[in-house]
């Protein structure tokens, strides 16, 4: 009776190990994979919750050591532009420009000028080179040239010619991209036109020059122009001033001037003195006005200007150039300033022949 339970335990035992051995041995069809199904993933994926580090952790300074991989960038690091580098490369940009110029040349009824000696002057500052380059050429039938400089910055012209005088002011023309407002734009079918004087031959010209002071009260003070000096009655200018006799420099204030030749009149002009060869005919105002209200937008103390002058009938012709200063008080006086030309034989040439002019004496 004992040894039944002993076999019944035995059996049990044989049944599991071949259950085991069997198990064990035989291969699994279906292997397990250590992802989780895409599903399950996807799952995981979305329920993650991300979380951001605070300003403090950012800011926090850390102490763990970090060993940065040297990278191609770090072993061939890109050349940084020199300031000297960036200058140079700029003013190719903008100088190293074409430079290429149409123009012609007319006397002072329209006449061509054949035959006229063109002296081009290129200004060159392109990063690279720095200075100054010749180009010439000569006014054909119609008076026209063509000038090519190469490469610049700008171009000065100027026209020659036995015989005659430059009267144009613009003789310098910008090629440059620094200047997109006044930059010159060459046009064969409209080049520039230079006017030149053809001289007559010059006559006896009286040269005066003088410096004074006239009252702030509009006091009218006579000058002679052929000694220079200020005179009680005759003259041929007549100038007055109405100012403050006292100014400050941080206030505007009002101020006129009058400038009147006596039976004559003034025309103002533009330019440089050398380049007036003939007074007007006509056209001529009995008197000049000039002055500010202290409003003005384009305020000023002073007053430059030049002027064609008739005096005493049309005896006198000239040139005269007229300053004031209101703001350089004195005593209740300003300082005013002249200088010109006159030609006393009723003439208006006003050529300027040194040979023939004299000095103003008192």
């Amino acid at each position: 009776m004992k040894i039944r339970p002993l076999v019944f335990w035995v059996c049990v035992f044989a049944i599991a190990l071949l259950v085991l051995l069997w198990f064990t041995e035989r291969p699994n069809e279906n292997p397990v994979s250590s992802h989780p199904p895409a599903d399950v993933q996807a799952e995981f994926e979305n329920s993650r919750t991300i979380v951001k580090p605070t300003r403090e952790e950012i800011e926090r300074p850390s102490h763990r050591k970090i060993t940065v991989k040297p990278t191609l960038a770090a072993t061939n690091p890109t050349p940084i532009e020199t300031k000297e580098e960036r200058t140079r490369t700029v003013l190719a940009e903008l100088n190293d420009v074409p430079i290429t110029f149409y123009g012609r040349v007319q006397d002072q009824v329209g006449k061509p000028v054949v035959g006229a000696e063109i002296t081009g002057s290129v200004i060159i500052d392109n990063g690279v080179k720095e200075g100054t380059k010749k180009v010439s050429a000569i006014s054909d039938a119609n008076g026209v040239f063509h000038l090519n400089g190469g490469h610049g910055e700008s171009l000065g012209v100027m026209p020659r010619k036995e015989g005659y005088a430059l009267t144009a002011t613009q003789t310098e023309f910008k090629y440059s991209h620094f200047y997109p407002e006044s930059r010159h734009l060459p046009d064969a079918n409209n080049p520039v036109v230079f006017k030149m004087w053809k001289l007559q031959g010059g006559e006896r010209l009286v040269h005066f020059q003088f410096k004074a002071r006239v009252p702030c009260d509009s006091k009218a003070v006579r000058f002679d122009l052929q000694t220079s000096q200020r005179v009680e009655s005759g003259g041929d200018v007549i100038v007055s001033v109405e100012s403050p006799i006292k100014t400050k420099p941080t206030e505007k204030y009002n101020w006129k001037a009058l400038i009147q030749p006596v039976d004559g009149g003034l025309i103002p002009y533009t330019g440089r003195m050398e380049s007036v060869f003939l007074a007007p005919e006509a056209g001529y105002e009995p008197e000049f006005v000039v002055g500010f209200q202290k409003d003005a937008q384009a305020w000023s103390s002073r007053f430059n200007g030049s002027f064609y002058l008739k005096a005493h009938g049309g005896g006198i012709y000239g040139k005269i150039d007229v300053g004031i200063i209101t703001d350089a008080v004195k005593d209740g006086f300003i300082p005013i300033m002249a200088s010109g030309y006159i030609n006393l034989s009723g003439s208006r040439n006003l050529e300027i022949d040194p040979a023939l002019v004299t000095e103003a004496k008192p």
